[in-house]
């Protein structure tokens, strides 16, 4: 395959470069040797590259990779990361080692690291997802015993009699805050808005996402969460729901 060869005994690979790639390729976050980064998919590579920064297991070798464009890269040498899912699915890999961040990134994940993950699906939003995720929802199909995911603001149990997940929120001080104070269900929209914010409500309404509450099903609502509009950077009208009250009482954990 072209800009694919040997190269002083290292095995070569692409590296793609250009504004369009960027736009191109997708790109997915996972953790790298206990790191959280952000990772370039690229199946052009016929091996993953890592930044020396995030490469922890690696070893100083004379290689070069080749980037389609049929330029020498030199390389710091080989190694081997964790790559590891938000579902703690893991898999090591080995490395090309890098000093210079290909296109901005940290780490390049080439197709040795997509085949140990188990292939890889982009949709049409480039939203990545790796086989070995689609793998482990199926096994919960035919578990013969409860499935826990214990997170630090959430917490997931799959129950093999019903055959359905349940979801909660890790209360701030361990306890549920009762009953919201919010009184508003809306806050006031523009009439210059008012056409498109109501268009994208009557879509959350077809789509499912906004249903009626059923006290019968769920008993009295305990929270009223306004809706507000929210004009985007390109004029595009959205309703947002304020949680901001609701907020107050989750142990809120994010990564930055």
């Amino acid at each position: 395959m072209p800009g694919k060869r040997p190269w002083r005994g290292g095995v070569s690979t692409s590296l793609l470069s250009g504004q369009t790639v960027m736009e191109a390729l997708p790109v997915v976050e996972v953790w790298l040797d206990g790191n959280w980064r952000k990772v370039l998919v690229d199946t052009g590579c016929s091996q993953c590259v890592a930044h020396i920064s995030c490469c922890r297991k690696w070893r100083k070798e004379d290689v070069a990779i080749l980037t389609i464009s049929g330029e020498e890269q030199k390389c710091e040498g080989t190694g081997v990361v964790r790559l590891q899912l938000d579902n703690g699915a893991s898999v090591d890999v080995k490395v090309f080692v890098v000093s210079d961040k290909p296109l901005g990134f940290p780490f390049v994940l080439g197709m040795n690291g997509v085949v140990a993950l188990g292939g890889v699906s982009v949709n049409a939003h480039r939203q990545v997802r790796f086989g070995i995720e689609d793998a482990q929802i199926c096994a919960a199909t035919g578990a013969t015993a409860d499935i826990q995911v214990d997170e630090q603001d959430f917490s997931v149990t799959y129950d093999t009699v019903s055959n359905t997940w349940t979801a909660a929120w890790k209360w701030s001080g361990g306890d549920e805050p009762g009953i919201l104070l919010n009184k508003v269900e809306e806050y006031p929209v523009s009439s210059d808005i008012r056409a498109w914010y109501e268009e994208e409500v009557d879509k959350w309404i077809e789509d499912g996402w906004l249903v009626p509450h059923d006290e019968y099903k769920h008993s009295p609502a305990k929270g009223l969460i306004p809706l507000m509009a929210v004009v985007q950077h390109k004029g595009k009208v959205r309703p947002v729901l304020d949680f901001r009250e609701l907020n107050t009482y989750i142990h809120l954990h994010g990564r930055f």
